[in-house]
């Protein structure tokens, strides 16, 4: 075979995969977007996580430690990537259950603060100010980081 149909058949190749891997056209455009998201998405859910880690230690755990809690959350995207689809969403079903258990009890606890900061709101709003949360209108002047 003469060198310029070779180059012209794995060029032909090439594009033939590109076109499996990401279709034409909009297709294309849709899968990319939908990787990006995907990636995106991991790596907000793991800063997320990262918080809670600093926060549950009550420091700011050291970069070795984060390093294994990142490496462990790698190991778990792999394995997920690799599971049934069908238990996939069973186990997200399963986890979503647990998250509204515990959600559930404290959503009642912190009902009353959510209701004294409407009332507050509302307060502000009919005295025609622009509304300012501050803690110690509604009671928890030295409880909170923020708003003092």
């Amino acid at each position: 075979m003469p060198l310029h149909r070779y180059r012209s058949v794995r060029r032909t190749e090439r594009r033939s995969v590109r076109t499996v891997i990401f279709g034409n056209g909009i297709w294309r455009d849709w899968t990319v977007a939908l990787l990006l998201f995907a990636f995106t998405t991991l790596l907000g859910n793991l800063f997320y996580c990262e918080g809670c880690l600093n926060y549950i230690a009550r420091r700011t755990l050291k970069n070795k430690e984060m390093n294994v809690f990142r490496l462990f959350a790698v190991v778990v995207v792999f394995i997920g990537a690799q599971l049934q689809f069908g238990l996939v969403w069973d186990l997200a079903d399963v986890l979503m259950g647990i998250m509204a258990i515990i959600n559930l009890p404290v959503i009642v606890i912190l009902g009353n603060t959510a209701l004294k900061c409407l009332d507050d709101y509302q307060a502000q709003k009919k005295e025609g100010k622009n509304p300012c949360f501050k803690a110690e209108s509604i009671g928890l002047e030295g409880k909170t980081e923020f708003w003092n």
